[in-house]
């Protein structure tokens, strides 16, 4: 699979946990602290390209463990 498509895959991911993220917060009434972990991954996954995100998760990892 090409960047290009790894791309779309992961911004709609991305936009879809958004949404999720917000239906959850009005209709299930979820906690706010839950709601800011969903935003926050949601937009990770829209904002930066899969590959930056795998590397930044990696060091994340590699990191804490």
């Amino acid at each position: 699979m090409n960047d290009k498509t790894k791309n779309i895959i992961s911004n709609l991911l991305g936009l879809l946990i958004s949404i999720a993220s917000v239906f959850a917060l009005v209709y299930d009434k979820v906690g706010v602290v839950e709601f800011t972990l969903l935003i926050v991954i949601g937009l990770a996954l829209f904002l930066f390209k899969a590959a930056h995100t795998v590397e930044f998760l990696e060091k994340i990892i590699n990191k804490k463990l």
